[in-house]
């Protein structure tokens, strides 16, 4: 058996009465415990590039960063508080919502000139047709500006939501009273209220 505590296995080298197992791990460590060595540049599936940098601020559970968000932060800090996009709050602290985009869509190419702030949105629909493109979407023109129904109803003068948007369009009305107009219930509601 082997010389070691607690292995049961028969010991293959009978000079040092170890098993195989401890007899390369004392070759290869120059002990016989177990050495967990970290690689300090690994990738995920994807192909997005890891530091292991146990003590940065950005670090998740191993100790590693994902290199773009890493060099992005060294350059910018905490200065960044909104998608370059669409000018959403965007932070660090929020690693699904807050995202950092590769321009090139090559995620190895790390440079600090490839690499923006966007929000999941933007980023997620980046490089995809606009909904108001799509063969099976409606598509409303107002002031030089096409969107979808519910993209107009995201607008801040628009009081009603894209169903009724789209509902008015079809039955006649012109674009400008279809975004504009409020719905009959909401002054109904707001009448009460007084």
């Amino acid at each position: 058996m082997c010389k070691i505590e607690k292995c049961d296995r028969y010991s293959m080298y009978k000079k040092d009465d170890l098993c195989q197992m401890h007899y390369f791990r004392f070759m290869r460590n120059g002990t016989y415990d177990i050495v967990r060595k970290r690689l300090y540049r690994t990738s995920n599936p994807k192909g997005y590039q890891l530091l292991y940098e146990p003590n940065h601020i950005l670090s998740q559970s191993g100790g590693y960063v994902y290199e773009h968000r890493l060099v992005l932060f060294n350059k910018s800090g905490y200065d960044l508080k909104e998608c370059l996009k669409c000018e959403k709050d965007w932070s660090w602290d929020d690693i699904y919502g807050s995202h950092v985009d590769h321009i090139d869509d090559d995620v190895t190419n790390n440079h600090i000139d490839n690499l923006r702030p966007l929000c999941n949105s933007c980023n997620t629909s980046r490089g995809k047709l606009p909904f108001h493109t799509r063969s099976d979407t409606t598509s409303i023109e107002y002031q030089g500006e096409t969107k979808t129904p519910t993209e107009w109803a995201r607008e801040s003068f628009v009081s009603v939501c894209g169903s009724t948007i789209r509902r008015r369009i079809k039955t006649g009305w012109t674009v400008e009273d279809a975004l504009k107009k409020p719905s009959k219930t909401l002054v109904i509601r707001q009448y009460r209220r007084l």
